[in-house]
């Protein structure tokens, strides 16, 4: 908003975002916050009618002066008005009461290289849910694809992320998660999300 002027009441539609460590993820203290300095840079805008419809940008998060991660996004400016009119079908107008679960995957399956799973959430959550929504946010497929890989890597830290998302996901519609690791622990994991057998999105881990 405040980089390109971006009135307030516009929406951000979250089309891919990247994250790659430069460190070993696993020193980083398994609780408590880490403070991280990030460096955003727009590297492509785009725009139509004389105003920003679009947003490439691209990220380094430093640590004490040194640089730990380099993230990336894609983003699309929506006014109201056109938000209003892709959203006319929503299924809930409002995430409040959707979910209270306490986990971010439920209803696992888990074989050798292979998981299915639903998506959790709890809508009292501040982090996923800073401001009423009527879908799902990116923030919380995210880390739902996290949990996903934590759980066929046994464990093992991802150190590098992709995800695109190709449609909005519905609050009251189960969100399915299908994940499988290619050849062991070590191997790239794909999670893919989908509801009513249509495609959300997707999220590659590479070791």
């Amino acid at each position: 908003h405040y980089l390109l002027s971006t009135p307030l009441e516009w929406a951000f539609i979250a089309n891919a975002m990247s994250l790659q460590w430069l460190t070993d993820p696993v020193s980083f203290p398994a609780f408590g916050p880490v403070q991280l300095e990030a460096h955003v840079q727009a590297v492509d805008i785009t725009a139509r009618n004389g105003a920003p419809s679009g947003l490439t940008a691209q990220a380094s998060l430093d640590q004490d002066g040194d640089s730990v991660a380099h993230a990336a996004g894609k983003l699309t400016f929506v006014p109201p008005a056109t938000y209003r009119a892709i959203r006319h079908h929503a299924h809930m107008p409002s995430s409040r009461g959707s979910r209270t679960d306490f986990q971010h995957l439920t209803n696992v399956q888990q074989g050798p290289a292979t998981l299915t799973a639903q998506v959790g959430w709890d809508w009292r959550d501040r982090f996923y849910f800073d401001h009423d929504a009527d879908h799902v946010p990116g923030m919380v497929i995210a880390a739902a694809a996290c949990e996903a890989q934590h759980l066929l890597s046994d464990g093992c830290e991802a150190r590098a992320l992709q995800m695109e998302f190709v449609r909005y996901a519905e609050l009251d519609v189960p969100i399915d998660v299908a994940a499988r690791n290619t050849d062991g622990l070590r191997s790239p994991v794909f999670v893919a999300f989908s509801q009513c057998s249509e495609p959300i999105g997707e999220a590659t881990f590479a070791p």
